[in-house]
């Protein structure tokens, strides 16, 4: 017992679309097999594990020793109710990833700070809330033909579009109603995101573990399942693992736990996302890994 004042020592977070019965598909049983399989690693542990949403009203946080984030799914779409949970909940308990980590994590602005050390991401231009300057115009400064507009916070791919740039007039409502309201991020397509896909690496206490391939159905380019995408294991080349384990690096404080997705062109490796937050890690193809995650969560609890 960790936490001998606490009524339990992790809550693996989760939210109610995964938890709902009536609302299973496959990217929810995936989410809930992962969330089990670090259940039982952290119960191998000794450690009291419950599985509770972000939502739940009967939770009383303040007697969790600390809350591991997992599969909350849902908070992009709920973002304004999810944001002020996250800050009240994290000054009554403790975070894995850290508080901070989401924080900065949950804004895709977090990209520049990596490029700013070294780390090569997606070329991208990052535009403010409220920006007063049409798409069209953006659209006219980049030497891009064909762009991805999608919001900074963003998941599941939310409000994200693909079109060229000559027929970016069409979406200038869209821009202008979405602006109003958050930042948006806009990148050149990769065409490699069709033709080769895009590799997972994932990451438990800055240790490289596994990596796996996301690729879309045809006549697609989203990768994820929800979409018809399909995961397999993939067996990366050694600068490559050295490419993720930097972007790892490169953050303001070491993870227990990270997702680092890039896309291979050409040049190398281009880092799309470094996912810190509720990101699939893919258990079902190395279950063991939910071993490596407990242990990363264990040496964060250790007085």
């Amino acid at each position: 017992m960790l936490f001998p004042t606490k009524s339990v020592d992790v809550v693996i977070l989760s939210c109610e679309y995964v938890l709902e019965r009536g609302r299973k598909n496959p990217g929810n049983d995936n989410a809930s097999l992962e969330d089990q399989l670090v259940k039982e690693a952290l119960e191998r542990r000794g450690l009291r594990t419950e599985i509770k949403s972000w939502s739940d009203k009967s939770v009383v946080w303040e007697n969790v020793g600390a809350i591991l984030v997992r599969s909350c799914w849902d908070y992009v779409f709920v973002f304004p109710d999810f944001l002020p949970w996250l800050k009240q909940t994290a000054i009554l308990t403790p975070f894995i990833n850290s508080a901070e980590l989401l924080f900065w994590n949950i804004d895709k602005n977090y990209l520049k700070e990596l490029a700013g050390k070294g780390v090569k991401i997606v070329p991208s231009i990052f535009i403010e809330k409220g920006e007063k300057r049409s798409l069209t115009h953006i659209l006219g400064s980049t030497p891009w033909k064909e762009v991805v507009l999608k919001p900074c916070v963003s998941g599941g791919a939310r409000h994200t579009y693909r079109f060229q740039v000559a027929e970016g007039g069409a979406f200038e409502e869209i821009f202008q109603e979405l602006i109003q309201e958050e930042h948006m991020i806009l990148q050149p397509f990769i065409p490699e995101i069709i033709s080769r896909g895009e590799y997972s690496f994932m990451f438990f206490d800055g240790e490289y573990s596994f990596t796996t391939l996301k690729q879309a159905k045809q006549g697609d380019y989203r990768v994820q399942d929800d979409f018809g995408g399909t995961v397999v294991m993939y067996q990366p080349t050694e600068e490559e693992i050295q490419f993720a384990k930097a972007a790892v690096a490169a953050c303001p404080y070491l993870p227990a736990y990270a997702r680092v997705d890039c896309i291979p062109t050409d040049e190398g490796l281009l880092l799309s996302e470094i996912e810190l937050i509720e990101p699939e890690l893919w258990f079902r193809f190395l279950p063991a890994a939910a071993e490596s995650m407990a242990d990363a969560v264990l040496k964060r609890l250790a007085p």
